[in-house]
């Protein structure tokens, strides 16, 4: 799984891998704006992880506020 801020490129990016049938691991985004601090991220990231299995991830985009 890839955790990015850079919204725009990994929406852009998953959209075409999934539209030419390929697939990814998923990704996490971090939306602009404040930033939670980096525990309560790696929490977030922690419960996320818990959420779903390895094959549940794959072509999942998210956003990481789901779990905060």
């Amino acid at each position: 799984m890839l955790y990015t801020r850079n919204q725009g490129d990994f929406s852009r990016l998953h959209n075409l891998i999934v539209a030419s049938g390929r697939s990814h691991a998923g990704i996490i985004i971090l939306r602009g704006g404040r930033r939670p601090s980096i525990g309560a991220q790696l929490a977030a990231l922690t419960n996320a992880m818990n959420d779903y299995d390895q094959e549940e991830w794959r072509n999942r985009l998210e956003f990481l506020r789901r779990w905060m």
